[in-house]
This record gives structure tokens, C-alpha cells and sequence, in this order.
């Protein structure tokens, strides 16, 4: 008898940790960015090579419930970025110096509900995506 009242306050130690982790992980949704490749500016209509195949450095998620996006870098480097809301108007913009696997945070408090576009520059290249902020 005692070791099934043992096991069952292991089973409910593990359900209540197991519902706690998931719901801190449901206002947790990942921005996905892509690279955004320059116009031709010479209007040339001859073939061109197709594009190295490239890794995106950066991994961008939205932390709805604390009003702020967590950028984690795989290389080394400073990234600037800009926030624009729905109309194109920047709400915010910053330099962001980035080591490798470290996390930063962007606060959002100044974005109002809406769609919005953020736009990370670093080396020449540029990475663009959207998420949505809900009130």
C-alpha cells in the first residue's frame, strides 16, 4: 500500500511539473526570419547563378506574455534592427551585439497590437520577419 501511494505522489509531482513547463511555453512562438536579397540595379535580364545555400543566423521568438522577442545568435557580430509597425513606420531600432548562443531580449512595451516587421542587417545582409502582437 505504501509503495502505490509513493508512486502516486511521484505520477502527480511529475503531471503538475509536466503542465506547468507547457503552459509557460504557449505565449512562446517562433518569428521566422529570411534572408532578403538585393534588386539588380542594372536591369540586366541575363542568367545568374543560384544563391549559396545559407544559414539564417539567427533564431527570433515571441514572448508574448512578457512583451518581448528573444534573439539567439549562432555567430559572432554586431546586428542592427529595425521594428516596423503595419503602415512602415519604425517603432524602434537598435544595435545589438550578438557572441555566439547567447540570448537577447528586445522589450516590445512600445508596440501596440498590430502586425509587425523586423528587419535585422549585419555584414551586407539582411533578415526579415513579422509577428503579431494581441492585447
Amino acid at each position: 500500500m505504501k509503495k502505490k501511494i509513493y508512486l502516486v505522489a511521484i505520477l502527480t509531482a511529475l503531471i503538475m511539473q509536466s503542465m506547468s513547463a507547457w503552459s509557460n511555453t504557449l505565449g512562446i512562438s517562433q518569428v521566422n526570419l529570411y534572408r532578403k536579397y538585393a534588386p539588380k540595379l542594372d536591369g540586366n535580364a541575363k542568367p545568374t547563378k543560384a544563391p549559396a545555400n545559407f544559414s539564417i543566423p539567427l533564431t527570433v521568438y515571441l514572448d508574448k506574455d512578457n512583451h518581448q522577442l528573444k534573439v539567439t545568435s549562432i555567430s559572432d557580430g554586431d546586428f542592427t534592427y529595425y521594428i516596423y509597425d503595419e503602415y512602415g513606420n519604425v517603432v524602434t531600432q537598435d544595435v545589438i551585439n550578438c557572441s555566439s548562443n547567447t540570448i537577447i531580449y528586445i522589450d516590445l512595451w512600445l508596440c501596440q497590437s498590430g502586425v509587425f516587421s523586423i528587419v535585422f542587417t549585419n555584414d551586407g545582409n539582411t533578415y526579415e520577419g513579422e509577428f503579431e502582437i494581441e492585447y
